[in-house]
């Protein structure tokens, strides 16, 4: 049987560190039938030299060289130019494991209810070494979840062409993340897929870490300030989104609360006490309660 397309789409911004290593990963994939769209969005260190001289070694490379417009609209552009019956998102300075592709095309072809794939994946530091103490979380999708979190990275995602469509149908422009969107609006009008297992290790940078703290109050209060950041972003994320996907009523609602939450204190002491929402974590769930609560959510 003739293997389905899949192309995955890498953002690039002054990533010579390491894009290469990240670029032979994928190339490196036992799915045979991928293509790499990279589309370098105004890098001013070596990383396009870095990419052009692989793209001459590889065909499977397609090579965008354009003027800076920021990650989620760098992906998005990506996003429709692509023409694959599957579309991966990648970072950078990752590293993917040989079966990376392989196990979410089967895993999305084994639940055809499935708009979206995504999965664990395994902390390392710089070098690639996987941190120690670290377990692999065990995490739910859902709309609920996806209001208020994205639990669905996307260096680990795939999509279906069928979801493509959804979310070029609007392409955002107030997306916190484009992942987080892409993960809203898949769980919005259909399933998604979690993989509880890890096929790529994932750098970790400061710009992606909420902060260690060595006591329950720090650990809080780095909850707090992480959220704190979302202010304002996540409002105008669900407006948008709101004026793009309609007809799910109990999602609609949800949303709708959300939003008047700030202007009418009984519908905000509603929601705060409700299990209507859900985060993964259960201090991060207290957190959002209390902001709630405070109006200091959106």
């Amino acid at each position: 049987m003739e293997q389905k397309k899949v192309q995955v789409l890498m953002s690039t911004y002054n990533g010579q560190r390491y894009v290469e290593q990240q670029v032979r990963s994928i190339l490196n994939q036992t799915w045979e039938n991928l293509e790499l769209l990279i589309r370098d969005d105004g890098s001013s260190d070596e990383t396009v030299s870095i990419l052009k001289r692989l793209a001459e070694e590889d065909a499977r490379i397609r090579l965008f060289i354009e003027k800076n417009v920021g990650s989620n609209r760098s992906f998005f552009q990506l996003l429709r130019v692509s023409d694959a019956d599957y579309v991966a998102f990648a970072d950078q300075d990752d590293y993917w494991l040989p079966e990376k592709i392989e196990k979410a095309v089967e895993a999305l072809q084994n639940h055809p209810e499935a708009l979206l794939y995504c999965g664990n994946k395994i902390l390392t530091d710089a070098e690639l070494v996987p941190m120690e103490g670290v377990e692999l979380p065990d995490l739910k999708p859902s709309f609920e979840g996806a209001v208020v979190e994205s639990i669905c990275t996307g260096c680990t995602s795939v999509l279906t062409r069928r979801l493509v469509w959804m979310v070029c149908e609007h392409l955002p422009k107030h997306a916190i993340v484009h992942d987080w969107w892409v993960y809203l609006v898949a769980t919005y009008h259909g399933e998604v897929y979690f993989d509880q297992n890890a096929y790529m290790y994932y750098r970790q940078h400061e710009s992606n870490q909420i902060g260690a703290a060595d006591s329950f109050i720090g650990t809080l209060k780095a909850k707090k300030k992480y959220l704190d950041k979302s202010r304002g972003l996540l409002k105008a994320q669900l407006q948008e989104f709101k004026e793009h996907n309609r007809g799910r009523e109990e999602y609609d609602a949800l949303v709708d609360d959300f939003l008047a939450s700030e202007d009418n204190a009984k519908i905000r002491r509603k929601l705060a006490l409700s299990n209507r929402f859900h985060r993964q974590s259960g201090l991060d769930q207290m957190v959002v309660r209390a902001l709630i609560l405070t109006k200091r959510f959106l």
